[in-house]
């Protein structure tokens, strides 16, 4: 049985979020590469649109971005185990740092929330 537009538009968009997620990386830094804008894959959700042209330049920039990554795991895995060490060391620092800034906004934005509910009464 031939596939519908629709289905098969919809077919590559799950497969873009697969890959996007295996290159570990997300659907707004895809769209940056691809020169999309970010509001269209949640327009996507609204309606299929008339042409699969975005999802081929989307493809094209999840491809780029898998070329990348496997460049620079190529490059890593040549490196001496001890300068391997030391940027995994980096890397988990600087993600547990993210986290922290994460908390630290969210705890602020629920502060701010609280003050202007309790100024409100």
């Amino acid at each position: 049985m031939e596939n519908t537009f629709a289905e098969e538009f919809y077919r590559r968009v799950e497969a873009i979020k697969a890959r996007a997620k295996k290159a570990d990386t997300n659907i707004t830094h895809l769209c940056r590469v691809a020169g999309v804008s970010r509001t269209t894959p949640e327009r996507w959700e609204k309606r299929v649109p008339k042409s699969i042209a975005i999802i081929d330049q989307m493809m094209e920039a999840l491809a780029e971005i898998e070329r990348a990554n496997a460049a620079e795991e190529k490059a890593f895995q040549e490196l001496p185990s001890r300068e391997r060490q030391r940027l995994l060391a980096e890397e988990e620092e600087r993600k547990l740092e993210e986290e922290r800034q994460r908390r630290e906004r969210r705890n602020e934005q629920r502060r701010l929330s609280r003050q202007k509910s309790k100024n409100a009464q």
